[in-house]
C-alpha cells in the first residue's frame, strides 16, 4: 500500500522509483544530479533528499567518489511498501503477486492458528465486524468497501495473534489485497460468495479454540487465490 506522492519531493521519489523498478534505469546506471534537477525542474536539495529516500529503499547507492548508481534487484528492500507497489505497476507484476501470496501462505495460516490457541473475544468480535462489512459491501457491489473491510480482517488477525512481528507485515497484505481489487476491476470479476464463507470458517475455528482447523481454513482461503487469473502488467 504505497503512499500517494505529496508535492514535488514525493512525486520525484514516486516517478524515479517507478522508473528504476520498471527497468528504465537499469542496474549500474549512473544518475546525474544536475540531469535530474533539469528533468524534474527541482532544486539540488530536493533531488538529493529524494535520492536519499530511494537509497534507503535499496534502489540506489550514493558515494561521493562514484556518484549515484542504480542497484541490482538483490539489493532492493523488497519488503518496502513502495517497492512492492512499483513492482505491481510494472512488468514484474505477476511475479510480485506470486511472491506476496507465498509470503501470506507462510504467515497468515500460522497467525490464525496462534489466534485460536487462546481465543480473545475482542479479536473475534473485530473479525466478525470486518466480515459483516465485507458482506454488506458484497451485497452493494462495492469492491472498494469490500477491500477495506478485508484489509481490516487480515490486519486484525495479524495484530491479534500474539506474535508482535506479524503486524509489521500488515502493509504488505494490504498491498496484496489492493492489487487483487485492481485485477478484479480490470477483468470485471464479481466478488465470490465462497470468499465470505472462507473468512467465516476461519472466525468460527478461532472462536471455538481450534488452532488446527483455523490454520487449515486460512490456508485453503489463500490457496483459492492461486486459481484466480493473474493479470499481466500494464
Amino acid at each position: 500500500m504505497s503512499s500517494a506522492p505529496r508535492g514535488l519531493h514525493g512525486a520525484l521519489i514516486h516517478d524515479l522509483g517507478r522508473k528504476i523498478v520498471g527497468g528504465a534505469h537499469p542496474a549500474g546506471v549512473a544518475l546525474s544530479l544536475d540531469g535530474l534537477c533539469a528533468e524534474y525542474q527541482a532544486s539540488r536539495p530536493t533531488v538529493r533528499e529524494a535520492l536519499r529516500v530511494l537509497e534507503s529503499k535499496g534502489l540506489l547507492k550514493i558515494r561521493q567518489s562514484l556518484g549515484t548508481r542504480v542497484q541490482p534487484v538483490d539489493q532492493w528492500n523488497l519488503l518496502d511498501a513502495d517497492v512492492v507497489a512499483w513492482r505491481l505497476e510494472g512488468a514484474d507484476r505477476a511475479q510480485q503477486v506470486r511472491e506476496l501470496l507465498q509470503m501470506r501462505l507462510a504467515v497468515e495460516p500460522v497467525a490464525a492458528g496462534l489466534a485460536a490457541q487462546v481465543p480473545d473475544p475482542s479479536i473475534v468480535a473485530r473479525l466478525e465486524a470486518a466480515l459483516a462489512a465485507m458482506r454488506t459491501a458484497a451485497d452493494d457491489g462495492d469492491l472498494r468497501a469490500f477491500t477495506e473491510a478485508d484489509v481490516e480482517f487480515h490486519a486484525t488477525l495479524l495484530s491479534g495473534c500474539g506474535n508482535r512481528m506479524f503486524p509489521l507485515l500488515t502493509v504488505l497484505v494490504a498491498t496484496a489485497l489492493e492489487a487483487r481489487e485492481q485485477a478484479l476491476t480490470q477483468h470485471h470479476v464479481d466478488l465470490s460468495v465462497a470468499a465470505l464463507e472462507q473468512h467465516g470458517a476461519v472466525i468460527a475455528a478461532i472462536g471455538r479454540g481450534d488452532p488446527e482447523t483455523a490454520e487449515q481454513q486460512m490456508r485453503a482461503m489463500l490457496r483459492a487465490l492461486q486459481h484466480e487469473e493473474t493479470p499481466a502488467g500494464p
